[in-house]
């Protein structure tokens, strides 16, 4: 079972970078941080490969969860994740309703759906 959702696009690390925030502003998403691991001063491999973490969520989901049940906004799905493979760019992100389908909760889970629409409306914008 696949727990995410993906693209893979044939272009410029920098260039789908632009794109992907352009798509998710555009479906309602709001960046709020960026984490390049590339660049990230940490210890890491030897490995060139371009690699960003992005966080996007939306504010009337979080704030509609944050309604169904207090505690299901930390299963938010708001890591977006690019990095360069041999095939081009790959955008991922986790898949809201496989995320949310931990909660058992009626309301919670209904908003999964929408998100899950809205990030792949993005995905297939870039």
């Amino acid at each position: 079972m696949r727990f995410y959702i993906a693209r893979t696009v044939d272009a410029v690390f920098d260039e789908v970078l632009g794109r992907t925030k352009r798509a998710l502003k555009s479906a309602g998403f709001e960046v709020t941080n960026e984490l390049d691991l590339k660049n990230a001063p940490i210890t890491m491999p030897d490995d060139d490969t371009e690699k960003a973490a992005r966080k996007a969520r939306t504010r009337g989901v979080a704030y509609r969860l944050l309604l169904a049940q207090d505690d299901s906004s930390v299963m938010l799905p708001c890591n977006i994740v690019l990095q360069q493979t041999d095939s081009g760019v790959e955008i991922s992100a986790i898949d809201p309703e496989e995320e949310v389908g931990m909660i058992d909760k009626k309301r919670v889970t209904a908003l999964a759906t929408p998100t899950r629409e809205k990030l792949e409306a993005a995905f297939a914008a870039i």
